[in-house]
């Protein structure tokens, strides 16, 4: 897998819930995420974050209130491709507390792409997102740093391996991660 082969997932929290966008189009069609974007090289994770939500949803989190935390980062692998299938890359999972914006301010404008809904921490729709999603979310909304690798065969879930963090991964990249990188990323 190429250096910029890399995804951002934002996570908006505010008051115990979570904003997640159901994708109309493309590989996640008909399941729940996060705002998922690219991530280019020439850019911070903290600007892509930001435009991100802005793009997506409409929402801004540029006000200085508002801490961007990089609590995951997650590697992801096809073991096949097929024609929905997303290609191996690696997602920085960055969670916002946006409980200082007012409800019109966190409320998202649905796309042609993303319908949005506010969800309790306690009823997020697992059955209806990524695989993966189910393993990870719960201890990153609780504020842990992970580390994550998970293996799919289309949709299915092969495996998967998680390891918490100690320290925060706020200056965390990707060239500090690619010795644990299996081969096939190199």
């Amino acid at each position: 897998m190429k250096a910029n082969h890399r995804l951002i997932q934002v996570l908006l929290t505010k008051k115990k819930s979570v904003l997640l966008g159901k994708h109309k189009v493309g590989p996640f069609e008909g399941r729940w995420t996060g705002m998922l974007s690219p991530w280019k090289p020439d850019t911070s994770w903290q600007s892509e974050a930001r435009k991100a939500c802005h793009v997506l949803s409409g929402i801004n989190i540029s006000s200085s209130q508002i801490k961007l935390n990089q609590n995951a980062i997650i590697t992801l692998e096809e073991l096949r491709k097929g024609p929905k299938d997303m290609p191996g890359h690696i997602e920085y999972e960055i969670v916002a507390n946006i409980n200082c914006l007012s409800e019109e301010q966190s409320k998202a404008t649905d796309t042609s792409e993303l319908e949005f809904k506010w969800y309790p921490f306690s009823q997020i729709p697992y059955d209806d997102m990524p695989a993966d999603d189910k393993y990870w979310y719960p201890s990153v909304l609780q504020g842990k740093f992970l580390r994550g690798h998970f293996v799919f065969d289309g949709v299915e879930l092969v495996s998967h391996s998680i390891n918490t963090v100690q320290d925060s991964m706020q200056d965390f990249h990707y060239s500090k991660m690619r010795k644990q990188l299996p081969n096939s990323y190199e």
